[in-house]
């Protein structure tokens, strides 16, 4: 026999044992199934900018969508026979087979600082799943933006906008916004959140104090910030 073969005969002898106990201990082992995952999501429907990033907060009387899915063994299970019910703070708000959409509109007179958030599937494989999420409510939030490093603006005329975030509306065009500068009030250009400011008249080192506030009447919604420059 060829020494080449000889010693593939021996390996083989020698791990032989080894392989035959892996195979016993693979087929001893139970195959393991996860249990179905319920992934709950929602969405404010009131405005921020459009390069925010962040996640966007209702206020009191903001809308909010929510979405429901059931993950079976790694795929998005069909909830056509199973009833799907939505709470709010406790209470339920709706329900339905295969209702995987839901919308809340709050009262406008909402004093909550919180939604508790619950979907309930019930009759998915004889057994019923659940989550909660809560849904943090906000006010309303003005930045001026001061693109001007150092808190230093020079001696000519500047661009300032405000930002503002989670106002019940699909615009700024409906918010009402009031500007001063250095405690005089200052006229609005035909772009209701911007201001054009002269400053080719004032004094090198001045403070320039700015004040922003936006409003939105009909759901008595209001936000305002201050911001402070040295002109140089």
């Amino acid at each position: 026999m060829p020494k080449s073969l000889l010693k593939s005969f021996l390996l083989l002898i020698l791990l032989a044992p080894l392989l035959i106990f892996s195979l016993r201990a693979n087929a001893q082992l139970p195959r393991v199934q996860n249990d179905p995952s319920v992934i709950l999501t929602w969405q404010a429907l009131n405005f921020v900018p459009s390069d925010y990033q962040g996640k966007t907060l209702p206020t009191a009387g903001t809308p909010f969508t929510a979405a429901v899915e059931l993950v079976d063994n790694g795929k998005f299970a069909s909830l056509e026979g199973s009833n799907v019910q939505w709470y709010v703070n406790g209470d339920l708000k709706q329900s339905g087979k295969n209702l995987k959409l839901f919308r809340y509109n709050p009262p406008l007179a909402n004093v909550a600082e919180s939604y508790a958030l619950k979907v309930k599937i019930s009759n998915y494989k004889n057994g019923g799943h659940e989550s909660t999420v809560v849904v943090p409510l906000v006010h309303p939030e003005l930045v001026i933006d001061a693109p001007y490093p150092n808190q230093e603006v020079e001696a000519i005329s500047s661009v300032w906008r405000a930002l503002v975030y989670f106002f019940d509306v699909l615009s700024p065009d409906a918010l009402s916004f009031s500007w001063s500068a250095n405690g005089e009030t200052v006229d609005q250009p035909t772009v209701k959140n911007r201001i054009i400011l002269d400053l080719t008249q004032a004094a090198h080192g001045a403070p320039l104090h700015l004040e922003a506030t936006a409003r939105f009447e009909p759901k008595l919604e209001a936000a305002g910030a201050s911001i402070t420059m040295k002109i140089k």
